[in-house]
């Protein structure tokens, strides 16, 4: 049985696997860490999308409670709040040219919350922007709890999502001025007054709370 590789090209042309540190929040607040191969041309939350069976394999797994030591372990994505790379070796996703950069507090169906900058395509509304994304989004400087870095940019599960707060422009190459309120894993930030929007998704829905047309 052959061994993933480095990300050098293979025979049939496919681009090797490269092992990737990765740490998974689970609904709950149960975190796994481990080691998954992904193709290297690849950012983290769009390899995710092409998890079509929804299951993902990976090597050395640490933490949870599946109470014993295995080499490998299978995870269902779907139990997935959002994820990151630990070692800082693979990007969350490429940022499109002209992309808006928008700070958002996101609500889960497990009751906990967490921050962050998403980056929404020039001319296109933040509720479009979630009802059309992939299964899981890139959203950055996430403050992490009990983590270190302190910050990641994460692979957020947004079929996971109950709320999305808008809370407006992010600043230019920065993270933004922070919301009033929420900067870490559980906290709340109050909702902006304005526009509430129900996004439907292929399989979830969400609301969107938003102080203008977005």
């Amino acid at each position: 049985m052959s061994t993933p590789s480095s990300g050098s090209p293979t025979r049939a042309g496919l681009t090797a696997t490269v092992p990737r540190a990765i740490v998974f929040r689970l609904r709950g607040g149960n975190e796994i860490a481990g080691t998954a191969f992904i193709p290297a041309p690849l950012s983290l939350a769009p390899f995710l999308g092409t998890r079509r069976g929804g299951l993902l394999t990976i090597a050395a797994p640490a933490g949870g409670h599946h109470g014993m030591r295995v080499s490998h372990m299978m995870i269902r994505l779907t139990s997935v709040l959002y994820c990151w790379g630990s070692a800082g070796d693979i990007p969350v996703e490429h940022v499109a040219a002209g992309s808006v950069r928008r700070r958002i507090a996101v609500s889960f169906d497990d009751g906990s919350s967490v921050e962050g900058i998403v980056s929404v395509p020039s001319g296109q509304r933040v509720s479009d922007f979630l009802a059309r994304a992939e299964d899981f989004i890139a959203v950055r400087g996430v403050v992490i709890s009990g983590a270190a870095p302190a910050t990641a940019d994460v692979a957020l599960n947004i079929d996971a999502v109950t709320t999305v707060r808008d809370l407006g422009l992010a600043e230019a190459g920065g993270l933004g001025a922070p919301g009033p309120g929420l900067i870490s894993h559980g906290m709340t930030t109050p909702a902006p007054r304005g526009r509430t929007t129900v996004v439907q998704r292929r399989v979830s829905k969400l609301t969107l709370l938003s102080a203008d047309d977005s």
